[in-house]
């Protein structure tokens, strides 16, 4: 069977940068918790395209990056040197959680922060009785 033509290659990944550039890409993606759904409306694209970031099958350019590391709230320099993620650095979900908590009135905050502080005092506890029991 001949190849059509007009039916453009799927690109494949070619150098050991760009390689490097898509697992940084889904590393912190995976590492924010979010799905590629989510990365695309950020982003105004199609979730198939950032599957196409991911698999390699399409390049991404500078201004899609600066895009991403912006979404991220990462500096660009992550997709290029071998810097970790910043220590301070959140999620997307943990910022949106301190943007609502913002606009509550202080007392419903301390409220709150208190009933998250005894869950998790509570969930810690748990998890280490069950690490000290394998």
């Amino acid at each position: 069977m001949t190849p059509n033509p007009f039916t453009p290659a799927k690109r494949l990944i070619r150098t050991p940068f760009e390689l490097h550039l898509v697992n940084r890409l889904q590393e912190l993606r995976l590492a924010a918790g979010v799905s590629q759904g989510w990365l695309a409306d950020k982003l105004g694209v199609t979730p198939t395209q950032i599957s196409s970031f991911e698999a390699g099958r399409t390049g991404i350019k500078a201004e899609r990056l600066k895009q991403i590391a912006d979404a991220f709230q990462v500096p660009i320099s992550y997709f290029y040197g071998s810097d970790q993620l910043p220590s301070d650095w959140m999620t997307p979900a943990e910022i949106e959680l301190i943007r609502k908590l913002r606009i509550l009135p202080g007392q419903q905050v301390a409220v709150l922060l208190q009933a998250v502080e005894k869950d998790l005092a509570t969930t810690v506890s748990e998890a280490s009785k069950q690490a000290n029991d394998v």
